[in-house]
């Protein structure tokens, strides 16, 4: 589930381009809200997400047991310091982890154009 725009670095290269290498199917939303991501995850067997913390928080939050997500990736700004164990709660053991991209994302591109 892609949920930031493309034309920033966190969504075209740090999901996008990732997800296109290991030849996973990505999900665009038009417009962030809970209750189109929760349906996205739910219909579309969703297993990896990604945003900024509020929007993993908020879709965390939503899930139940029988979901499909089983990884969150996020950035652009520092996480609560209870994703931890909100993640815990709602994921269980089928939770396969959470990354969280720090500032230095940004230069990204600039590698990868020069490389």
């Amino acid at each position: 589930l892609l949920s930031v725009p493309l034309f920033h670095v966190t969504g075209n290269q740090s999901f996008l381009a990732l997800s296109t290498f290991a030849g996973a199917k990505v999900f665009l939303l038009y417009k962030w809200t809970i209750e189109g991501a929760l349906k996205a995850v739910k219909d579309e067997s969703l297993t990896i997400a990604g945003g900024v913390p509020f929007m993993v928080m908020q879709l965390i939050g939503g899930l139940d047991k029988s979901t499909t997500l089983n990884g969150v990736t996020f950035g652009g700004q520092s996480s609560s310091s209870l994703l931890p164990a909100l993640l815990e709660e709602k994921l269980g053991s089928s939770f396969g982890g959470a990354n969280q991209g720090g500032p230095l994302i940004k230069t990204i591109c600039l590698f990868s154009s020069n490389h």
